[in-house]
């Protein structure tokens, strides 16, 4: 085994010691860089779960419409709102790492127009103003295309810094 011979003369370990220590220096090292992407991606994930909950109220608010009463269904649409700005101003409060800055500012503008397009049905159902209700569903193909790219982008940084939340 030349190679082994030739590594032990040269660092003066054999090659077994060489690969166990290499293991675990591998499984013990933290990247400082990979863990703040990790304490990112825990409060996306949190905020994206935040937002499916507001989705599933909407959904089912919608769904119960025609047995509501008005005051319920506004409660419901006030509580959607309240609850999307809650999860954005968590969200704001994220300490970013610079490599995933441009993500975070994405996700600011789609939690942004998700509380404008909310805002908008609630609007809609509290002042009777079709033009608010013809303006909220406008919005639902942008809201669907941003909540996608944020979903895909998360998705990508969890794969490149093999992280989980």
């Amino acid at each position: 085994m030349p190679l082994e011979s030739g590594f032990q003369r040269r660092s003066r370990k054999s090659l077994a010691d060489f690969e166990q220590s290499f293991t675990n220096w591998l499984r013990d090292r933290t990247d400082p860089q990979r863990e703040a992407v990790r304490g990112y991606v825990a409060i996306a994930m949190q905020t994206m779960d935040g937002v499916q909950a507001v989705y599933d109220r909407r959904e089912d608010e919608l769904n119960r419409a025609d047995t509501l009463a008005t005051n319920t269904r506004l409660e419901m649409k006030r509580r959607n709102v309240d609850d999307a700005k809650t999860l954005r101003t968590q969200l704001q409060g994220a300490a970013e790492p610079t490599t995933v800055q441009a993500v975070h500012q994405q996700f600011l503008v789609f939690m942004d127009r998700l509380i404008e397009w909310l805002q908008l049905e609630l609007d809609w159902l509290d002042q009777g103003n079709d033009a608010k209700r013809v303006a909220a569903y406008a919005m639902i193909p942008e809201i669907n295309a941003r909540d996608f790219g944020v979903s895909r982008d998360l998705a990508d940084i969890q794969y490149q810094y093999q992280v989980t939340p």
